[in-house]
């Protein structure tokens, strides 16, 4: 049958032995003869299976499935017919083979998985496995994206090479705070030169998927407190920055800047709106435009620091964004995974229009 796929057929011993033929009616039991061809039954395509390289067209009343590459031409061409094995009972009944048919590829199934985790803060998370992380939305994540990427291989991807070697899975987890307060841990994405890999680049997942030989699936996936706040200014259309947020803020400059908001925006005494509007336009040129959107979503309000509200903001949109930002996380990972052998870059949220359902991640107003 060529290529690396397989008809399983319902009668035959490999999918579904059938121990009666079924009892087609009389009205559908006579045969009808294609030109050149062996005949076929007035229920011929009564089950369908389809792949990237095959069309396999099921006849139990002919016994038979036939196999056909698919073309433009939507013509079949009739590449083979495949018979029930002769001892089996739909060979004997002489009807009943290709009830059902599904072709199975050929597939690669994972070796191992090994799952890293690290925190750039130094100080938030207790552990450095799933078990013994803190319950947080990061966790959550973890779990998610763990749990996805499980199943997606559980659903048997195909070989991207005519090999049998397993995939070796590396997953990463990187938990990525807004503001810098400790010593980033030293950890490395090693991208190995190799022929046939796709590789991914976004500022949420980074990936290496495929090789030669010994094949691996390589990811990183980025829980970047800055880069979930970019992305929601920008689909706020507050601004229209760069959309990709490598960088954490100094605590201190973070301080510098809520002082600057409680000054100009806050404490500003003019009823002119006028006035206040320059104010507002001159304080968003010199706070970044994520910090600018998380501000104006914090409760404003000086009857408590206002500092206490940016991080109470802050941990409400971490919370709010999960269930969004897990969806991107895995809709990054099929694509790459889906994939051949390319380059694929995002760099902005918007880039990802139309693949990305911009509802279920853009969250609404925090007040």
């Amino acid at each position: 049958m060529g290529g690396a796929s397989k008809i399983l057929a319902a009668g035959s011993i490999a999918l579904m032995p059938i121990a009666v033929a079924p009892a087609w009616p009389d009205a559908v039991a006579g045969l009808k003869c294609l030109p050149a061809s062996p005949c076929v039954s007035a229920i011929f395509g009564v089950s369908i299976a389809l792949s990237d390289a095959w069309l396999a067209i099921g006849d139990p009343v002919a016994d038979r499935v036939i196999l056909d590459p698919p073309n433009a031409a939507n013509i079949v061409v009739r590449r083979a017919d495949i018979v029930p094995p002769p001892t089996t009972s739909a060979a004997i009944a002489g009807r009943g083979f290709g009830q059902t048919v599904t072709i199975q590829t050929k597939i690669c199934k994972v070796k191992n998985m090994a799952t890293r985790i690290f925190d750039e803060s130094g100080i938030t998370l207790s552990g450095t496995t799933l078990d013994t992380l803190q319950e947080s939305p990061f966790k959550a994540y973890v779990a998610a994206v763990s749990q996805h990427v499980t199943s997606k291989l559980e659903m048997a991807k195909p070989c991207r090479s005519r090999s049998d070697t397993a995939y070796r899975v590396m997953l990463t987890f990187v938990y990525r705070p807004l503001v810098e307060t400790g010593v980033r841990p030293s950890w490395a994405f090693n991208r190995p030169r190799s022929e046939n890999v796709t590789r991914l680049h976004s500022p949420w997942v980074q990936s290496d998927i495929g090789g030669s030989g010994d094949q691996y699936i390589n990811v990183i996936f980025i829980w970047s407190e800055r880069q979930i706040l970019l992305d929601q200014a920008i689909l706020s259309v507050d601004r229209s920055d760069q959309g990709n947020a490598t960088d954490r803020i100094d605590e201190r400059d973070l301080d510098a800047m809520i002082e600057d908001y409680t000054q100009s925006i806050l404490l500003e005494t003019s009823s002119d709106p006028d006035v206040r509007d320059l104010v507002s336009e001159s304080i968003e040129k010199r706070i970044p435009q994520d910090v600018f959107w998380l501000f104006r979503r914090a409760w404003q309000s000086t009857l408590a620091p206002f500092s206490v509200e940016v991080h109470y903001a802050l941990d409400i949109t971490m919370q709010s964004a999960l269930e969004g930002y897990i969806y991107l996380s895995d809709l990054l990972f099929d694509i790459s995974l889906e994939s051949k052998n390319r380059e694929i870059n995002y760099d902005d949220i918007r880039e990802l229009e139309p693949k990305l359902d911009m509802s279920r991640y853009k969250l609404p107003d925090l007040r």
